[in-house]
């Protein structure tokens, strides 16, 4: 049976695993902390130098969500839709970021990929930005503009003399 064992690589190396037979190193919901490289070594003889791998565990920031667009606009209130990025660089998205340029500013956290806004001004162009959050941080936002609509009019009756 191998000897295996994972060893994070910084000024101070740090011992992660080790155990005869098979080793995984596996990070789940990884975190910036958890980034550098990592070297694995393995030995069937301890009497032999043992072989020697590195990799490197790099997370980014999640590139732009994808698709944004506006639904059921109406005078005072629209949906914001949007699709997951379709890369969250090598962390998964943590919440959404939606901006709408309102006076003052309104900005929205939310988990989900839409959002309703309401309290708009009628018959105004509003631009939005929605970023996505991994572990490392907000990405690229993403941008669209939409105008809310005309109220409607009601209808004036006039009696005839």
């Amino acid at each position: 049976m191998p000897n295996v064992t994972w060893v994070r690589i910084i000024k101070n190396p740090k011992f992660i695993s080790g155990r005869v037979g098979e080793a995984f190193l596996r990070f789940t919901n990884i975190t910036r902390h958890q980034l550098g490289t990592y070297e694995c070594q393995a030995t069937n003889n301890p009497n032999e130098d043992p072989v020697t791998t590195t990799t490197v565990i790099s997370v980014k920031y999640p590139v732009e969500p994808a698709n944004i667009f506006v639904s059921d606009i109406k005078a005072t209130s629209a949906v914001i839709k949007w699709d997951s990025p379709v890369d969250d660089g090598g962390s998964p998205v943590i919440e959404y970021k939606v901006q709408i340029n309102t006076i003052p500013p309104r900005e929205v956290i939310t988990e989900n990929t839409y959002c309703l806004t309401n309290d708009l001004n009628e018959n105004t162009t509003y631009d939005v930005k929605v970023y996505a959050r991994n572990a490392v941080g907000y990405g690229k936002a993403v941008c669209t503009e939409f105008t809310s609509k005309e109220p409607k009019r009601k209808g004036t009756f006039i009696q005839g003399r």
